[in-house]
């Protein structure tokens, strides 16, 4: 018991010593002693940001998918219309990778969207003129009765 009680104390005594050894913070240990309140320190981070996007606009990126999208007799005899939403991410150097299909109208129309997508270039979303890797989502509607007309 004895020792116990010898050893609280001397825990006891060490953490008082810690706590009054005249430490003073300086004005380099915070940031805050450093801001200067007549300086505004928010930040809208969507100043000087664009968003990753097709050379051209949408109507050029839907032209490009349509001209190379073929469909298969399948879809043609099915009819297939409706929506693809994908979703895929543009490096910092325009190239579209991880290319997803989240809502898709099948008969292999979905692939062949990912393919097509898979090899344009868009123009990478940047940030203070520094490209950086964004994730893009589209939604390309698809009718295949058009191809037969």
């Amino acid at each position: 018991m004895r020792i116990i009680f010898i050893f609280i104390l001397f825990c006891a005594s060490i953490v008082l010593n810690a706590q009054v050894t005249g430490y003073t913070p300086t004005a380099t240990d915070t940031a805050q002693a450093r801001v200067d309140p007549n300086v505004n320190q928010d930040v809208n981070m969507s100043i000087n940001q664009n968003e990753a996007y097709f050379e051209g606009g949408n109507d050029s990126l839907f032209k490009v998918i349509y001209s190379k999208l073929e469909y298969s007799e399948e879809a043609i005899a099915a009819n297939v219309q409706g929506n693809i939403l994908l979703s895929f991410f543009v490096n910092f150097d325009g190239k579209v990778r991880n290319v997803n299909v989240l809502e898709g109208v099948g008969h292999g129309i979905d692939e062949k969207v990912v393919d097509i997508i898979k090899e344009l270039v868009f123009v990478p979303a940047k940030m203070n003129n520094t490209a950086y890797r964004s994730q893009v989502f589209y939604t390309v509607p698809v009718n295949a009765m058009s191809k037969v007309r």
